[in-house]
Formats: structure tokens, C-alpha cells, sequence
């Protein structure tokens, strides 16, 4: 009789341990919600840390089940580790791509659909394995244009090289148009009128009708606060031929409108300067 009172007491004590321990990682788990809920406003990006909230929560909660319930459990995890060191020994390159995979979900670098850079190798995700990252290919000079190539990437590549997401900032894109005119040439009317015709297709393109408008704000406030979206420019005297003052036009668009937005730059600047009689284009 006393071996049984004490066969209830530890299943009580054990049962209450379970339920304290339960309540208290439902604290801490909606703590932390809220927490990333303050700081977040992508309703994706919510979804993606609710999920992962909770199965850390589980995960935390199975390890103090054990603790509570399995005798020698301390044993237990020592000799699982050993046999993941094995593993870590004899298949180093899975492994890493397994923690590469780890990476790439917990700290949101990416997920399908988006439009990544990783090294030289750019373009839309179609899979994220354990293993690999399926990618289609698109042009890096023409972001808008597909290659027709998939491409597997490694997950560990994820942990030593810089990686860019043009869709965590709207898939924004740089526009960068050169143009060489003559020393004698009117260089500020050719600024003028390139910049001119640059925001008067990007207002069109994107239906801006307001001075104080921003077609970027519309999609990202806060990369709206680091990037101009008027266009503007820069010069460079050259001195190798052709030699002359070489004009180069930067301003931004989304990607999916990146060549139609370009041609039709170059062939309302190219009109215009060449009615100009103080301008002389230089062709390379």
C-alpha cells in the first residue's frame, strides 16, 4: 500500500509538473506573438512566426515531458547526440544542407514565389527541399525575362553567400540608361530632358497623377524612405573613345515592367535629343 501511495504521489506530482510546465509555455508562446505581432506588418510573415512559434513550443514542451516522465532521459540525449555527430562526421555536405534548410525557414530569408540572388544565380523559387532550392532562372540584365532553365542550388550555400530578396522590397528594380554627348553639347538640357522623359513614363506607367505621390510607398513605406523615386542622373568625363561627357540615368520601376518601361525611355530620349541643335549624341 505505501509502494502504491507512492506510485500516485509521483504520478501526481509528475501530472501537476506537466500541466505548470504547459501553461507556462502558452504564456510565453502568446507573449512572444504579440511581441513579433507589434513589430511586424507583413500578414505573411505573421503566418510564417505563428507557425514556427508553435512548433518550437512543442518542441520545448515533448523535451520537459521526457524530463518529467523518462528516467535516465539525460542519458537518453547524450547518446542521441553522439550518433548525430556520427552522422555529422560521415555526410558533412547533407548535413549542412539540412542546417541550411533550418536557415532559410527560421529566419524567413525567402520562401516560394520569391525572387532571389544567391551569388551569381538569380531568379524565382519554385522549391524549397531539404536539401536544394529549385529556382527558374531569369535574366540578370532583364529581370522580366525567364530563361527557360531550372536551377538546383545547394541549402548550404545559404550560410556563406550573400543572398538577395527583391520581394521582401517589392521586387524593385534599378533602370540605369548611359548616354555620351559632345564637350560642346548643352549637358544640362540633356539631364533636364532625360529626367523629364523618365518620370513622365514612369508616372504613366504606374497612374501617378499627384506631385507628392510615390509609386513605391504604394508597395513598401519603408523602403520608400530610402530609395528616390525620381529619376536622376550622373556624369563622367571620358577620356578613352569616344571621348566626351557621358550622362548616366538612374531611376526605378517594378520588374515585371522593367523593358517596356527601358524602351520606351531610350526612344522618347533618343527623339528628343536628337531635335535638339545644341545636343550632339555620340554613339559608342
Amino acid at each position: 500500500m505505501y509502494q502504491a501511495f507512492i506510485s500516485n504521489h509521483q504520478i501526481l506530482h509528475g501530472a501537476f509538473n506537466s500541466v505548470v510546465c504547459l501553461l507556462f509555455i502558452i504564456l510565453a508562446s502568446f507573449t512572444s506573438y504579440w511581441f513579433i505581432r507589434k513589430k511586424t506588418d507583413s500578414k505573411r510573415r505573421l503566418k510564417q512566426y505563428k507557425h514556427r512559434v508553435v512548433y518550437l513550443a512543442i518542441f520545448i514542451y515533448l523535451i520537459f515531458l521526457g524530463r518529467i516522465w523518462i528516467s535516465g532521459f539525460t542519458h537518453l540525449v547524450t547518446m542521441l547526440s553522439l550518433v548525430a555527430a556520427g552522422l555529422v562526421v560521415v555526410n558533412k555536405e547533407s548535413v549542412m544542407n539540412m542546417v541550411g534548410s533550418l536557415i532559410i525557414n527560421w529566419r524567413n530569408l525567402f520562401s516560394e514565389g520569391d525572387c532571389i540572388k544567391i551569388g551569381e544565380q538569380m531568379g524565382y523559387v519554385r522549391h524549397l527541399g531539404l536539401l536544394y532550392i529549385a529556382i527558374d532562372e531569369i535574366d540578370k540584365d532583364f529581370n522580366s525575362l525567364m530563361t527557360g532553365r531550372m536551377i538546383k542550388i545547394p541549402n548550404s550555400l545559404v550560410i556563406t553567400t550573400s543572398i538577395t530578396n527583391y520581394s521582401q522590397n517589392s521586387k524593385l528594380t534599378k533602370i540605369k540608361l548611359s548616354f555620351i554627348f559632345t564637350p560642346e553639347s548643352n549637358i544640362d538640357k540633356a539631364e533636364t530632358i532625360m529626367k523629364d522623359i523618365a518620370k513622365n513614363i514612369v508616372n504613366d506607367n504606374y497612374q501617378i497623377t499627384d506631385e507628392n505621390d510615390n509609386f513605391i510607398i504604394r508597395k513598401n513605406k519603408g523602403l520608400a524612405k530610402l530609395v528616390d523615386a525620381n529619376p536622376n542622373t550622373a556624369l563622367s568625363f571620358r577620356n578613352e573613345p569616344p571621348v566626351g561627357v557621358e550622362v548616366v540615368l538612374f531611376c526605378y520601376c517594378f520588374m515585371k515592367d522593367q523593358i517596356a518601361i527601358r524602351n520606351a525611355m531610350i526612344k522618347g530620349i533618343v527623339d528628343m535629343i536628337t531635335q535638339a541643335d545644341d545636343i550632339t549624341y555620340i554613339s559608342k
